[in-house]
């Protein structure tokens, strides 16, 4: 079992690897090129299109990865229904978030000091929304069927894009022209995304009856509802952090400060992610108790805290040089990014407890007892101290809603362990 788990963990980690790395090279190349102001503005640009996607998604690829873990060996025909109601329901989100996104650009633009970037900006993301969107659905799909080698050559294959396209788009246009070049590379991991699901389950599409849409809406209500809250609070209140601190007097530079925060917490948290993304799968396959559930999560917390751990200690000893790299107008937010990265191991320990949740389908609970509580602090806090603190305000507010989603995540596990089948 561990072998297969750190085997399977290999592949997800090279695939997501990834397209980590490119993020982490693109974003490094951009910030030397752009400058922090700039940064700022194509942080708030790539965390719109992000956490929009997220949102608009309303969790079909967490729900693709846990019922095709689950029906691919005992039901493999419900596999194809699923997933083409799950697509079906991404697409119409991914669109409508997008028409939204057109509609209110103006305003959201008005709230910074360089309205005409924002807003073109806005209008580049619209236009990928969609297809990001169904990115992540794909994403879970092969998850789900546990295929990481697969999505891992998926990735590999579109890495160089997400480095030379927005690279391209930021010196010929800024930080809008960068996010153009995002939403070109977008559709090619799609399509990469594509050929990968065709050659694990051929037949992946198909045309759901009214019997399938009524089923599909049963597990949607159930588990992907309030999966989605979940992503909608989470992506929300960090959206809506990135407005207010935008808005600041010197808002597009504290964004660009805390976009590097963001991107260390990302480097931090992204093997424990991959980790989270494996072991969830397992636990769904080992059923929800015994003695192979248990060892699976505890393997999957040790492996995650040692991973975190061994990340951000040199990280937080090496801080200023890792600024002074990015250019000397980041070196101002190195206080920020100490809050970060202490976030991040707390963060990353809280994904690997979470996971006890959606494989045992208490997904409400989560919702109750994790995210309502975790965003609630962040808005609230943020609200209180970025317009006096601006980005640091930010930086504290967001550790404050790592430890209570933390806490929270503790008190859910009790809570389901308690009532797993078998106790």
């Amino acid at each position: 079992m561990i072998r297969s788990l750190l085997r399977q963990t290999l592949w997800q980690t090279i695939g997501a690897g990834a397209g980590q790395g490119a993020t982490m090279v693109t974003n490094a190349l951009l910030a030397r090129l752009l400058g922090a102001a700039g940064f700022g503005v194509y942080g708030f640009l790539l965390g719109t299109l992000n956490t929009w996607a997220l949102m608009a998604q309303c969790s079909t690829g967490l729900l693709a990865a846990r019922y095709v873990a689950s029906y691919r060996a005992d039901e493999p025909s419900r596999v194809a229904k699923l997933l083409s109601c799950a697509a079906g329901v991404t697409t119409a989100t991914g669109l409508l978030a997008a028409l939204l996104l057109v509609v209110v650009r103006t305003e959201i633009g008005e709230v910074s000091v360089e309205p005409g970037a924002v807003n073109t900006g806005i209008v580049y993301v619209a236009i990928c929304l969609p297809i990001a969107t169904l990115t992540l659905l794909q994403a879970g799909a092969l998850a789900g069927f546990q295929a990481f080698r697969s999505s891992a050559i998926a990735a590999l294959l579109a890495a160089p894009l997400f480095v030379v396209l927005p690279i391209v788009g930021g010196v010929f246009g800024g930080a809008s022209g960068a996010v153009a070049g995002v939403a070109v590379a977008f559709v090619a991991r799609f399509a990469f995304n594509q050929f990968a699901l065709h050659r694990e389950w051929p037949a992946v599409l198909t045309k759901p009856s009214a019997a399938d849409w009524k089923w599909f809406g049963t597990i949607f209500a159930s588990f992907a509802t309030p999966a989605a809250l979940t992503g909608i609070t989470m992506a929300g209140s960090a959206w809506l952090g990135n407005l207010w601190l935008l808005s600041q007097e010197d808002g597009t530079q504290q964004l660009g400060w805390v976009t590097l925060g963001q991107l260390l917490r990302a480097l931090i948290t992204f093997i424990p992610a991959q980790i989270a993304v494996v072991s969830m799968a397992a636990l769904t396959r080992s059923g929800r108790s015994g003695s192979e559930y248990s060892w699976v999560l505890l393997m999957s917390l040790l492996l995650t805290f040692g991973v975190a751990a061994a990340l951000a200690v040199p990280s937080l000893l090496g801080l200023a040089s890792i600024l002074e790299w990015f250019g000397a107008d980041f070196v101002g937010g190195l206080s920020i990014a100490r809050w970060m990265v202490v976030a991040a191991v707390i963060e990353s320990v809280t994904i690997a407890i979470y996971q006890s949740l959606p494989s045992r389908l208490f997904m409400w609970h989560s919702f109750g007892l994790v995210a309502v509580p975790r965003d609630v602090t962040f808005v609230v806090l943020a609200a209180m101290w970025i317009p006096s603190s601006q980005g640091i305000g930010f930086a504290t507010a967001w550790f404050a809603s790592q430890v209570v989603a933390l806490v929270g995540t503790l008190v859910a596990s009790v809570v389901v362990a308690r009532r797993a089948p078998g106790r």
